[in-house]
């Protein structure tokens, strides 16, 4: 088991907060499946756009409301890492 599973899973759900809420009311973006699709595609976003069926300009605004409304950027290692790490927690438990 991790050490402090929960406090992650709590840390991880705050940081998601906002995509939540924003699927749920009816936003049509996909914020937390686009999360989870570009990391399995490890960032490549010609592949992550195609999986999803969508134009690659619509992805880019889709990664770049994921960054305005988590507070963190996909072009920062670290906090890529915490995003990639912290979805596939999110999405696995």
């Amino acid at each position: 088991a991790v050490m402090g599973q929960e406090q992650i899973l709590h840390d991880a759900e705050e940081l998601f907060s906002k995509l939540i809420a924003y699927d749920h009311n009816g936003g049509s973006m996909e914020l937390m499946k686009t999360l989870a699709t570009y990391f399995t595609s490890v960032g490549n976003t010609a592949q992550t756009a195609r999986e999803l069926v969508i134009h690659r300009q619509s992805l880019l605004a889709r990664l770049q409301k994921i960054e305005d409304l988590t507070g963190m950027s996909l072009k920062n290692p670290d906090d890529r890492f915490v995003m990639e790490i912290y979805s596939r927690l999110f999405l696995n438990y």
